[in-house]
This record gives C-alpha cells, sequence and structure tokens, in this order.
C-alpha cells in the first residue's frame, strides 16, 4: 500500500506538476498555497481565488527577487507549514491521516488536464459523475 506522500507525488507526476528543481517557480507554489487559503477562509470562487493568489504571490518580494531558488530554505518553510497545517486539522477536532485520505480519495477520482501551470478540473456531466466526495465524518475524533 502506497503512502500519502507517495500518492501526492504520483497525483503531481500523473498530471505533469512535478518539475527539475531548475524549474520550480516559487510564486507559482506559493499562490497555490494562497489559493487554497483564500478558499479556506471564504466563500470566494476557486477560479477567482486563483486569481488573487497569483495576484498576491506574483506582487510579493518574491516575484521581485533576483535569489536563486534556495531549496533548503524552501523546503523547511514547506514542512512547516504542513505541520501547521496538520495541527490545525487536529485542533479543528478531526484525525489528520483520515481526512488526508480522503482528499486524496476525492482528487485521485478527478480527471482534467494542465492549463497555466494548474490542473484544472474536468466539469462534463460524465465526469463530474465519477468524483468522490471527501467523507470528513470518517476523520472526527
Amino acid at each position: 500500500m502506497k503512502t500519502q506522500n507517495e500518492r501526492i507525488v504520483e497525483w503531481n507526476a500523473e498530471r505533469q506538476l512535478i518539475k527539475t528543481p531548475n524549474d520550480v517557480d516559487l510564486c507559482k507554489e506559493i499562490s497555490f498555497i494562497t489559493e487554497e487559503c483564500l478558499e479556506m477562509v471564504s466563500d470566494i470562487k476557486s477560479e477567482d481565488a486563483r486569481q488573487m493568489a497569483e495576484s498576491i504571490a506574483c506582487n510579493s518580494i518574491l516575484a521581485h527577487s533576483d535569489d536563486i531558488v534556495n531549496a533548503p530554505r524552501a523546503v523547511d518553510a514547506l514542512c512547516d507549514i504542513i505541520v501547521f497545517c496538520t495541527g490545525a486539522i487536529r485542533k479543528l477536532g478531526y484525525d489528520p491521516d483520515i481526512a488526508m485520505d480522503e482528499v486524496l480519495k476525492e482528487i485521485e477520482s478527478r480527471t482534467g488536464s494542465i492549463q497555466n501551470g494548474k490542473f484544472t478540473k474536468d466539469k462534463s456531466p460524465e465526469a463530474v459523475s465519477k468524483w468522490y466526495t471527501a467523507d470528513f465524518t470518517k476523520a472526527e475524533l
């Protein structure tokens, strides 16, 4: 059985989202995280959150920096984000492992294509009929 992290990497690889370290666009990666944060705290539609997140991330200091990506620093920050997210899920009364498994089942059930470097869901009736919806009641503590 694959670990959650192996499933996440596989999902990214299947959608051609894995790049070489030299091709990583941290502005884009920050925009993905920002988009999810915007969706978490508001009723902004996904498409609108994506545009807002790209604007926020691409207008940040990072976008104006000539620094070469410092991979260890980026990995440290991204791991810190995972730690805080995992803690927040637990504080909300959910088992983070079960919640993540539900999310993975949901995203793995979707088909789509890459548009502007982001996976975009196929929203045709046939595709939507195959989508799994995460059942977070399974993760409640």
